[in-house]
């Protein structure tokens, strides 16, 4: 990739630079200053963090001490900003005047401060132009990588019309999360290559962070086509930003925090021995699935408003992703199973269970015929409710927003509960001990209302303190 041409790059950079940690050298050398590792942010800090303190006191005190230093901070801010107006490449990479004077002290502040006022210019004039070819090596892309968990390929790298899948060693991994191998070994455990689904895009955004989520939500739906294509457990796991110039990951990977967005999943599916895995002709019929689901017919069709049917995939779907990235069996299991259920059980099933048990609460707890009709009706809709979670009979749109059940319904559910385990437990404490028996009586109870009143007596926490007082 060709590097920034010369004349797209400010020509005012370089006499800013050279200009300042000159005059910082020469108040090395004059004793009025020690050296620094970030010289041009010692010098400029307290113009570029307006409101915050220093350790020393108020930015105001450090204004007027480097003022008296010759050191007008505001001018020279103005300066880098003219750069970045004038340079769009800096623009884009940096932002604003911060990142760029932390880019410049990282890469080459050191260095021309120890050859400032020195006879050894033409090596400060090296090094500037090697910080040049650095600086300005090519173009800003920025990457998104997604781990892709239990996946292997020969194929790799594997382009998909977009996105690509890539293999990365262990020590690639390190680079990319910024850590030390023995670090990242500890952190993931990778033994070998890991796989990586990565998209590439031009310039920047002006909410990193932002974009890093949509970059992941974007690879979540790429990897489901993987999920729906053959049997195998696959999923997601954590997202990474990269950007090159690499410089430019330096400077920002600590500013999109966390640097990576995701979970881990340390422990191997099967201990390594069924990975997902595509051959050639796979890959092929894959790649023809990303291009349907990447083309304007799939996108209109999946942006407009579900009916019935499309309600009923996007449940079933929502279970079954989640099955695939459980670590725990049972688990796994509990999700196939709402997903198979979400797609092939009745509207109608279960009502007579239901009404069997909210008759039973409500003469247990209820007081007088309208306290029993309305637990009755909480009863009824909490098992509405999770018939529709378990059986996909429920709004996704609403669930997806989180209004699927309120915290007003949950408490009043709570409290029907709690009475009713209340009226068992003073029982269990009087003797009670046929449960079938007395659930037969309970129903009964509600063509025999002297029936319903003897079990509400008997059940009364008042009952269980008169036994205790007669028991002393």
């Amino acid at each position: 990739m060709a590097s920034i041409p010369a004349d797209e790059r400010s020509s005012q950079l370089k006499p800013i630079v050279f200009e300042l940690y000159g005059k910082l050298a020469r108040l090395m050398m004059e004793g009025k200053s020690r050296g620094h590792i970030q010289p041009l942010r010692y010098l400029l800090q307290p113009w570029l963090e307006e409101g915050e303190r220093t350790i020393g006191g108020s930015f105001n005190a450090r204004r007027a001490e480097m003022l008296t230093l010759g050191i007008d901070g505001a001018s020279y801010v103005a300066r880098f900003q003219g750069v970045l107006r004038s340079d769009d490449h800096l623009k884009q990479c940096c932002g604003w005047v911060s990142p760029l004077i932390d880019h410049i002290d990282r890469h080459v502040g050191s260095l021309l401060i120890n050859l400032m006022g020195t006879s050894h210019l033409g090596e400060a004039e090296s090094d500037w132009n090697d910080f040049l070819s650095l600086t300005y090596a090519n173009p800003l892309k920025r990457f998104s990588y997604t781990h892709l968990f239990n996946f292997k390929t020969e194929q790799a790298p594997l382009e998909l019309g977009g996105p690509r899948i890539e293999a990365l060693s262990p020590h690639d991994v390190a680079d990319l999360l910024g850590e030390n191998l023995s670090a990242v070994r500890f952190f993931q455990r990778p033994a070998e290559s890991e796989y990586f689904l990565v998209f590439e895009e031009s310039g920047w955004v002006a909410n990193p962070r932002e974009w890093l989520s949509a970059k992941q939500q974007e690879a979540n739906e790429i990897v489901f086509l993987f999920q729906l294509f053959k049997p195998g457990v696959i999923h997601t796991t954590y997202t990474v930003p990269s950007f090159s110039p690499s410089w430019v990951s330096e400077l920002w990977s600590r500013a999109i925090s966390p640097s990576y967005l995701g979970t881990l999943r340390s422990c191997p599916y099967q201990k390594g021995r069924a990975p997902y895995s595509l051959d050639q002709k796979e890959s092929e019929t894959l790649r023809g699935w990303v291009d349907f689901y990447q083309s304007s017919a799939c996108k209109t069709k999946l942006m407009a408003k579900a009916n019935g049917f499309g309600q009923m995939l996007l449940r079933s779907a929502e279970y079954y992703r989640s099955s695939l990235s459980r670590e725990r069996a049972p688990e796994r299991l509990v999700d196939l199973a709402i997903a198979l259920e979400s797609m092939f059980t009745p509207a109608s099933a279960h009502t007579e269970l239901t009404f069997r048990i909210s008759q039973n609460v409500s003469q247990l707890i209820g007081d007088d015929g309208p306290a029993r009709i309305e637990i009755s009706k909480l009863v009824k809709k909490l098992y509405e409710r999770r018939s529709a979670l378990l059986h996909g009979q429920y709004d996704y749109g609403k669930f997806a927003r989180g209004e699927f059940v309120s915290d007003e319904e949950l408490d009043a559910w709570t409290d029907v509960v709690r009475k009713a385990m209340l009226r068992l437990t003073v029982l269990y404490f009087r003797g009670e001990t046929d449960r079938e028996r007395f659930l037969a009586d309970l129903s009964s109870a509600g063509l025999d209302q002297s029936l319903s009143g003897k079990v509400r007596l008997e059940s009364h926490p008042n009952a269980l303190l008169s036994d205790q007082r007669e028991e002393t």
